[in-house]
């Protein structure tokens, strides 16, 4: 079996696209994963199956969800490797945990390296596979490192989490370890 954190993007905000996590798990569980645990309403899942093919998975998901709920949610997953090295590589550990986000890309950009935006000049970025450590010195909501910035900037779509959140799932993960 493997470990897979399953991330939905952009549901259950402001009352659109609502999925109930209880008809989210018994969505996932007709496909096969077990051991099913989500996290708060906005689409964090953690979960087991046999399959080992993200690209197949997340497809899977996004045509079931389609499908069944009538409308698109991207779907970014990671195993339970891939949130153990995000989690303990983060580059920027004297930060405030506030000041914290990570951005996680549905593909590969082939870049590893630390970047300014520009625009502020505040808020940095770095950059590791399909991962993006986001560092905000004033509120997430008003910088220009949004999701959106990042799939216009590597033609992708991506997800946002904020490392509380992050730090939340990786240690139900941990919890979660067979």
């Amino acid at each position: 079996m493997v470990k897979y954190l399953i991330l939905l993007r952009g549901i259950n905000v402001g009352g659109k696209r609502k999925i109930l996590m209880t008809d989210l798990k018994i969505l996932l569980g007709s496909l096969g994963f077990e051991n099913i645990i989500t996290y708060i309403q906005s689409g964090n899942v953690i979960c087991d199956t046999k399959v080992c093919n993200l690209p197949i998975l997340a497809s899977l998901i996004e045509q079931s969800i389609l499908t069944q709920f009538g409308f698109e949610v991207p779907v970014v997953m990671r195993t339970w490797q891939e949130i153990n090295f995000i989690y303990n590589s983060n580059p920027y550990t004297k930060a405030p945990l506030e000041s914290l986000y990570i951005t996680f890309l549905k593909t590969e950009t082939h870049i590893n390296t630390v970047l300014q935006n520009t625009d502020t000049g505040i808020d940095a970025f770095f950059i590791k596979e399909n991962n993006i450590y986001v560092f905000c010195k004033a509120k997430y909501s008003t910088s220009k490192l949004s999701n959106n910035f990042f799939e216009k900037q590597f033609n992708t779509q991506a997800t946002t989490r904020s490392w509380k959140t992050l730090q939340q799932l990786y240690n139900l993960m941990n919890d979660t370890l067979i």
